[in-house]
C-alpha cells in the first residue's frame, strides 16, 4: 500500500482484516527519505491503527531507504523501515555513515500457540552494497549496525506496551531476538534460541 490519504490506508487495512487468514502482513511504501526514526504518521497509522486497533500481525515499512527500528506491540511486529535490499542505480548508501548505510533483511520465526501465530524469534541481517549487489557485512561491521538498530529501538518503547526490539549480536554479524520461552519450543527455533541472552551495552567507541 502506497498512500497519501488516511482514508486510503484505512480502506486497505479494513480489506486485509476482512480476509480469512491465519496471519496478516501489511506492506507499506511510506516514510521520510533518510530519516532513521518513524514520523508521527507512521506511529499513528501503523502502530495506533494497524497494530493496536486492527491487530495486523506484521507491518513492513519501506520507502525511507534507511533502516528504522523494529517494534513488538502486543501480537503485532512492526518493521518501521527495512532500508534498501536491491535498488540498482540508487545512491551508494555507505557514504551516509553507520546509521544510514545499510539495508535490513529479516527472518521471522513463528509458532502456533493458543490458536494464533506468535513471533518467537527474529533474525536481523544487515546488508551492504544494496545499490548493486547486496551482501552481508563482515562480522565486526555487521555487529555495529545491530547496535545502531538497537539504539533506534530504544526510542520505540512506550508506557502503553510497545517495545523496541533489541537484537543480540551473533558471531556472523547478524542479530537475534528470542521471545521468552522460545528455547523450550524444540525444533529449529528452540535450537536457535538455546542459551540466548538479551544484548549488553556496546563498547563506547
Amino acid at each position: 500500500a502506497s498512500y497519501r490519504d488516511r482514508a486510503d490506508f484505512e480502506a486497505v487495512v479494513e480489506k486485509l482484516v476482512a480476509l480469512p487468514a491465519d496471519y496478516r502482513i501489511l506492506s507499506i511504501h511510506y516514510g521520510v527519505e533518510g530519516r532513521v526514526d518513524p514520523d508521527d504518521r507512521q506511529l499513528k497509522d501503523w502502530r495506533g491503527y494497524a497494530a493496536e486497533e486492527k491487530g495486523i500481525d506484521l507491518v513492513l515499512g519501506h520507502h525511507p531507504h534507511v533502516a528504522q527500528g523494529v517494534e513488538i506491540n502486543g501480537k503485532s511486529l512492526i518493521f518501521h523501515g527495512l532500508g534498501n535490499f536491491l535498488h540498482p542505480g540508487t545512491a551508494v548508501m555507505n557514504r551516509f555513515g553507520m546509521c544510514r548505510d545499510y539495508g535490513l533483511m529479516a527472518k521471522v520465526h513463528l509458532a502456533r500457540a493458543g490458536g494464533s501465530w506468535q513471533v518467537e524469534a527474529i533474525e536481523a541481517i544487515p546488508l551492504t552494497n544494496t545499490q548493486a549487489r547486496p551482501e552481508r557485512f563482515k562480522p565486526d561491521e555487521g555487529t555495529k549496525r545491530i547496535y545502531a538498530l538497537n539504539h533506534l529501538a530504544a526510542g520505540l518503547d512506550t508506557e502503553r506496551g510497545a517495545k523496541g526490539v533489541r537484537f543480540t549480536p551473533q558471531a556472523d554479524g547478524t542479530g537475534l531476538y528470542c521471545a521468552e520461552g522460545a528455547a523450550d519450543l524444540g525444533g529449529k527455533t528452540g535450537a536457535l534460541c538455546e542459551g540466548w541472552q538479551p544484548p549488553g551495552e556496546p563498547d563506547k567507541a
